[in-house]
């Protein structure tokens, strides 16, 4: 659940609460949801922490639940539309986690809504391109372009060097996967020589140099590629990101197999 565990640690403060003691906050969640005579406004803010508790603490489908809740009791009440991004934002989280693609996509647009709704236009970026990631991940290019322009219009205008890694490895894989494997190829080549590199990002390199390698015909380095993004990704990437790396494998495998 790192992926949860990250987006816990930087809604901690809006919640008001120490990160680390997310089991205090849904003890007191679930306190003060059986008390009497609660206000929706009451009862919203409850379930949102609910929630935010529940997902931090890896407990999926009961966070949904709570989210789901909070959503009924939102329209109208000023108070609680602030947290509706970051209620989106999670249930993206939730849903990619889970594997459901296209409820995933929707979330993420929904928050990256909510957010610019706000004035919170690096929120807003970030959750875009986690939709585009989303779509380029299954495959979908041209569904992923609309997101991705924005992203990629979007950090000309604010500053946010977190994002510009990532907005960079995904116009990598739509170049990719359109058909400019090489220009594909070569943006990712001048990434890894962008120091420092997480772990996650030189997987996440390697996994797309591997997929336009398989691409190319190119099967030893797509093998090369495909291990090195299985060795940073083990310890960094949540069950559903490893998949991606070892799709990649399966068909390298496949295509060797065919070519001898």
């Amino acid at each position: 659940m790192r992926g949860g565990w990250t987006l816990s640690k930087r809604l901690g403060p809006a919640l008001g609460v120490d990160v680390s003691d997310w089991k205090q906050v849904k003890s007191k969640a679930e306190r003060g949801l059986r008390g009497k005579n609660l206000t929706p406004e009451r009862e919203g803010t409850l379930r949102y922490r609910l929630g935010s508790a529940c997902f931090a603490l890896g407990d999926l489908l009961r966070a949904e639940q709570q989210f789901y809740r909070y959503l009924d009791l939102t329209p109208g009440r000023v108070t609680l539309e602030p947290m509706s991004a970051h209620v989106h934002e999670q249930m993206g989280q939730i849903h990619r986690l889970l594997k459901r693609p296209s409820r995933e996509v929707d979330s993420f647009r929904r928050a990256a809504a909510a957010y610019e709704a706000a004035g919170q236009m690096v929120d807003a970026l970030r959750c875009r391109l986690h939709a585009a990631q989303s779509l380029l991940w299954a495959g979908r290019a041209e569904a992923a372009l609309p997101d991705l322009l924005m992203v990629l219009t979007g950090l000309s205008l604010v500053e946010a060097p977190e994002l510009r890694l990532k907005a960079a490895l995904a116009h990598g894989l739509y170049l990719g996967l359109t058909g400019s494997r090489e220009a594909g190829r070569l943006l990712c080549m001048t990434l890894l020589d962008t120091p420092p590199l997480l772990p996650a990002d030189r997987a996440e390199v390697a996994w797309l140099l591997g997929e336009n390698a398989l691409a190319m015909g190119d099967l030893t380095a797509a093998e090369l590629h495909g291990a090195i993004a299985h060795h940073h990704a083990l310890a960094v990437w949540s069950p559903p990101q490893l998949e991606r790396i070892e799709s990649l494998q399966r068909r390298i495998r496949r295509a060797a197999g065919g070519s001898r």
